[in-house]
């Protein structure tokens, strides 16, 4: 597994190395130690090397795709299906700023702003969330640039207070 996120009914959402998306479900997470089978598994040709996962507001599933330089939206509609093979609904890239940044790491603030870390830039971008309604070349709306101890970024959040924490590989 590489990240890790709950829905709202607190089923476990996880991205593995073979570019699946799994689903577990809250009832089957308090069986553990036993491990639990995944409840769905959906699956994309678009999905490079997903890492980073996170979830609206709307309960729809946002994912950073670090090779393919992009945030994918799958929609709660889609969630709700579960398993199979599917088109993110929405997939921004940002080919001016982001482009070879290899975003890992998703999070939304209270604006419902979509914060993304550029592991190779040192960077942390920031979209809007008007710019989150349909896909194509965006340009983030504010970029934060490295250095320091904000080199090589990696997990972001933001805490109760609104301030932003970014770890450091």
């Amino acid at each position: 597994p590489y990240g890790a996120c709950f829905d709202q009914s607190n089923n476990l959402w996880v991205t593995d190395d073979a570019e699946e998306l799994l689903e577990f479900s809250a009832k089957d997470l308090k069986k553990l130690p036993t491990a639990p089978s995944a409840k769905a598994t959906i699956t994309s040709s678009s999905f490079i090397d997903i890492v980073g996962c996170t979830f609206d507001r709307h309960g729809n599933l946002w994912l950073a795709d670090l090779d393919n330089n992009s945030l994918d939206k799958i929609s709660a509609k889609q969630l709700k299906a579960g398993s199979g093979d599917i088109t993110p609904a929405v997939i921004i890239t940002d080919s001016a700023e982001m482009s070879g940044a290899y975003p890992g790491f998703v999070t939304f603030d209270k604006a419902g702003n979509l914060w993304t870390d550029g592991r190779d830039d040192n960077e942390l971008f920031k979209f809007s969330a008007s710019q989150l309604t349909s896909g194509g070349d965006k340009t983030a709306t504010v970029v934060l640039m490295g250095g320091g101890s904000l080199g090589d970024p990696g997990q972001i959040g933001f805490d109760g207070h609104g301030n932003l924490w970014v770890t450091s590989y």
